[in-house]
């Protein structure tokens, strides 16, 4: 039997616990961080600006990611 957590989306799943835990770090890398939130607000707006560019559901397209650059991580 599945629960409502292993049916959720990881989108769902971070936007869930953005909601619970805002300021709860999230991710670390070379000693800078993104809280839940911020990690949160970075991913819809980046969600938002691949979607005027005509991705969606069922669509793939490639990130590529500079990890000094936070927050633009995501």
């Amino acid at each position: 039997m599945q629960n409502r957590w292993d049916e959720q989306t990881v989108a769902e799943r971070l936007l869930w616990r953005a909601e619970q835990t805002p300021s709860r770090v999230a991710l670390e890398i070379g000693g800078r961080s993104l809280t839940y939130g911020e990690l949160a607000r970075e991913s819809l707006a980046q969600a938002a600006a691949l979607q005027q560019r005509g991705l969606g559901p069922g669509r793939r397209c490639v990130l590529s990611v500079d990890p000094h650059q936070l927050p633009s991580l995501v």
